[in-house]
Parts: C-alpha cells; structure tokens; sequence
C-alpha cells in the first residue's frame, strides 16, 4: 500500500478481455465523491459520464478492457466533516476468474491501494487521483 497520497495511476499494455475494478472505501469519513470519466475515445466511441458517490462506494466500479480501448478519470474526494477523515481508493485489473493480472511487460500486478486524508476547511480539504487504463494492440 502506498504512504504518499498519489496524484496519478497510469496502466498501459492491459490485457484485452481483462476488467478494471475501482472502489473508494470511505469508511466512517464524510465525503463527496465525484468521478467522470471517458471510455475508448481512441475508438471514436466517446463515452463520457459521471460517477456519484453511490456507484463508486457501494460496490466496485468496472470496467471492461478491450483491445485498444483508453479509459480516464478524475476522481474528487470533498471532505465534510471537522475532524481529519481518510478515505482509500483501491484499483485492479483481473480476470474472469477474478485473479489480479499481471503487467505484461513488467510482471507486476495490476493492484492499487492509496490512503486519502483531509478534513473540511482543510488545507487538504480535497484530494484528486487521475487514472488512465489502456488496452493492449
């Protein structure tokens, strides 16, 4: 697990077939989640949406890897509450069977867990993570 608050996720070479889960577990923290989002644009086949609080929370976002496919977000975490909250936003690429995949290139997973804390009012009051996933040729 990562210590340092990331800015950044970027995954390249993912495995067609494969899906990207992305969950935000917010625990007992106040927060408003924001997520939006644009999927294969280098297909011509633009889509782009908003995530709410519920859709990324509640359960795991997914999102299916096609070959050549491109998918990008940015994630928001406003926070509410006066005492110091931390959220943890957690990402993997697996497959059917719901095994993490391993980078092609690199052998290493595709698995991602970074804490996120701050407090309204605060210096820190939001947090941003941008995450970018493409597929493979």
């Amino acid at each position: 697990m990562a210590h340092v608050e990331e800015r950044m996720l970027a995954w390249g070479g993912v495995p067609a077939g494969s899906t990207l889960e992305l969950q935000v577990n917010v625990g007992q923290a106040v927060v408003d989640l924001m997520g939006a989002c644009t999927h294969e644009p280098t297909k011509g086949n633009v889509r782009k949406f908003t995530l709410s609080t519920a859709q990324l929370a509640d359960r795991a976002f997914t999102v299916p890897v096609t070959r050549g496919s491109f998918f990008q977000m940015f994630l928001e975490m406003t926070y509410l509450a006066p005492a110091e909250q931390t959220i943890t936003v957690t990402a993997a690429v697996v497959d059917a069977g719901g095994g993490v995949v391993n980078d092609p290139e690199t052998g290493q997973p595709f698995e991602f867990s970074c804490d996120y804390s701050g407090k309204f009012g605060g210096a820190n009051g939001q947090d941003h993570v941008t995450i970018f996933v493409g597929g493979g040729k």
